[in-house]
């Protein structure tokens, strides 16, 4: 039985994170060679079928958009015969008849994954990291079974991730994940949309830009109902309804049957096909062999891992099991279910492995939805002290066309930075600010201090900061 210092089950954000990681916090010092098992493709669920592809996509219907409202930067167009007419929403002599080629933009996504992908892998193996392929399942807490080989590890790490929830009322032949969605070869005419979380939201935004006719349901009143500010879940359902997208809150889906989808209300929809969007589950349920215990059956808790009662794996703030030296990081320990936290709680548990003390501070992760307008936000929305100030008065919001959405900075009574969010373009890539001042426990005051280059969006943080004590330059 071959024998490694550390075996990590899973290779998306989480999983190689941590192998790499673990290759530079103890590769030079530990005898022993590291594993890497992965069951599908390397970089998991993110590079293969989630972050990767679908911003690769949004990046295109970003740019389709733009385009058809290039006539409001003065660029005019000229009308082409050769373009199908009939999918072009707007017949207006002003706007450009143009589309999205729908199976260009979704091969595209694949071909970027498949690029990253292989850059992954050479990057891991130039990390004297073993990969091997096939599912892995616990014999014993540290003795792992792949394709009928057991391996031994000092420690383990698990990082299996997660997969769609479909209930079985919304089975059919036309119901898709959001996996299958990114398979599709051809814009479906209707699509309907269960779930207004932010992959709903996500592909609402891209099927609307593809020109199918988009109906997004979500059962509670809010859509976004995980956003804890609710004026900003209205600003994005407003936008999408001007785009074009159906949007209906506190409906519920009963069940469906082929192209008729059912509401609780009674209500009968159809559509070509349909988005199951209503969350994800942990991949626990199948990380022991059968049989492993006296009871049987293949859960992860079957060697005595805890679960709490939606399968996920408990850790603790060092991302430990309650068995010594198994760690569990990413999707599979619960939400929020992030890339970027599967990240940190990797970092932290393979510093804890090398020796050191690390903890997880989830105050500091922010949250993203790559809606349009992007919505992201860290920390407490609200506190003692508060500063606002909208995208409409920014000077390169305003000649870019980009003027919805706005910046909100919540401060202790003492000025000091204790949340942040933004609502507004670039608002994935502002929100680090906020991250930064949070970890730092910076002022307000201080961060309104600095020089920021103009004309940016960042300029609006600055205001934001500065009206954290009523002094913004640039509002009323």
């Amino acid at each position: 039985m071959d024998r490694y210092s550390v075996i990590v089950i899973g290779s998306g954000p989480g999983g190689y994170t941590a192998a790499i990681s673990l290759a530079k916090f103890v590769g030079t010092s530990h005898e022993l060679p590291l594993l890497l098992i992965e069951e599908k493709k390397i970089g998991g669920v993110c590079l293969n079928e989630g972050c990767i592809p679908t911003k690769t996509i949004l990046a295109s219907c970003e740019i389709l958009k733009d385009i058809k409202r290039a006539k409001e930067f003065g660029v005019l167009w000229e009308r082409s015969p050769d373009l199908d007419k009939s999918v072009a929403r707007d017949a207006s002599p002003n706007t450009p008849n143009v589309r999205g080629d729908f199976e260009t933009i979704f091969k595209r996504g694949e071909q970027i994954a498949s690029r990253s992908r292989r850059g992954l892998t050479s990057l891991i193996e130039k990390n004297n990291i073993k990969i091997i392929s096939g599912r892995a399942r616990f014999i014993e807490p540290k003795t792992i079974e792949v394709n009928g080989d057991r391996f031994k590890g000092d420690s383990i790490i698990i990082a299996t991730g997660s997969k769609p929830l479909i209930p079985k009322s919304f089975k059919s032949e036309n119901t898709l994940t959001s996996s299958d969605a990114l398979s599709l070869r051809n814009s479906p005419e209707s699509l309907l949309i269960i779930g207004g979380g932010a992959i709903g939201v996500e592909f609402a935004s891209i099927f609307n830009a593809l020109d199918t006719k988009v109906i997004l349901v979500e059962q509670m009143e809010q859509l976004l109902p995980d956003l804890p500010d609710k004026e900003a879940a209205d600003l994005v359902k407003t936008a999408l309804e001007k785009q074009g997208v159906k949007v209906m809150t506190g409906k519920r889906v009963s069940r469906i049957e082929a192209k008729s989808i059912y509401l609780d209300s009674g209500e009968k929809i159809e559509a070509s096909k349909v988005l199951c969007a209503i969350g994800r589950i942990p991949n626990s349920s199948h990380l022991c062999a059968k049989g492993t215990s006296a009871s049987g059956g293949d859960g992860i808790e079957k060697i005595g891992i805890e679960l709490d009662n939606n399968g996920n794996i408990k850790v603790d703030e060092y991302m430990q099991t309650n068995i010594e030296d198994i760690y569990a990081v990413g999707d599979v320990t619960g939400p929020p279910l992030l890339a970027y936290k599967a990240s940190s709680e990797a970092i932290v548990a393979s510093k804890n492995i090398s020796g050191h003390n690390s903890k997880m501070d989830y105050r500091v992760i922010p949250n993203c939805i790559f809606s349009s307008p992007e919505i992201a936000w860290v920390g407490q929305l609200e506190g003692p002290k508060q500063g606002r100030f909208p995208y409409a008065a920014n000077s390169k919001a305003f000649y870019t066309l980009q003027r919805t959405g706005f910046v909100k900075v919540v401060a202790d009574k003492n000025g000091i930075v204790i949340g942040m969010e933004i609502v507004g373009k670039n608002a994935s890539e502002l929100i680090i600010i906020g991250t930064i001042a949070i970890k730092n426990k910076i002022k307000a005051r201080d961060l309104g201090d600095i020089a920021y280059i103009h004309p940016t969006l960042s300029e609006s943080l600055r205001e934001a900061f500065w009206d954290i004590d009523k002094k913004a330059i640039h509002k009323l």
